[in-house]
C-alpha cells in the first residue's frame, strides 16, 4: 500500500475509534425525555431525524469499509483513494451531526 494512503487510512481509523469511544456516553433512548422537560413533538421528531441520519451514515461507513477492504486485496489504488475520500466525507458528516445533536440536547 502506498505510504500516503496508509497514513490517511490510519487517520480514518483514529477518527472511527474516537467516535466508537463516544458511543457509550451518548443518550440512547427517548424514554423520560418528555417527562424531564416540556418537549414539543416537533423537537422530538428533529432529534429522531438526527439519530436516523447517524444510523444511515454508520451503515454507509460499513459498506465503504468493506469496499475498501476488497479494493486493497485487489491492489486497486486508484479506486482506494476515491473510497477513502468518501469515508472522510461521511465521517465529517457524522461528526457534524453528533455536535448538532449534543447542542440540541443541551437546548432541550
Amino acid at each position: 500500500m502506498e505510504p500516503d494512503i496508509s497514513r490517511v487510512i490510519n487517520k480514518l481509523i483514529f477518527r472511527l475509534n474516537h467516535l466508537y469511544g463516544e458511543l457509550p456516553e451518548a443518550p440512547t433512548d427517548y424514554a423520560g425525555l418528555s417527562n424531564a422537560v416540556n418537549v414539543h413533538e416537533e423537537e422530538l421528531e428533529k432529534l429522531m431525524d438526527h439519530d436516523f441520519t447517524m444510523i444511515t451514515l454508520a451503515e454507509e461507513i460499513e459498506t465503504k469499509g468493506k469496499e475498501l477492504l476488497e479494493l486493497t486485496m485487489r491492489g486497486d489504488y486508484d479506486s482506494i483513494s476515491k473510497v477513502i475520500e468518501e469515508l472522510q466525507e461521511t465521517l465529517s458528516r457524522i461528526e457534524e451531526i453528533i455536535s448538532s445533536r449534543e447542542a440540541f440536547l443541551k437546548w432541550m
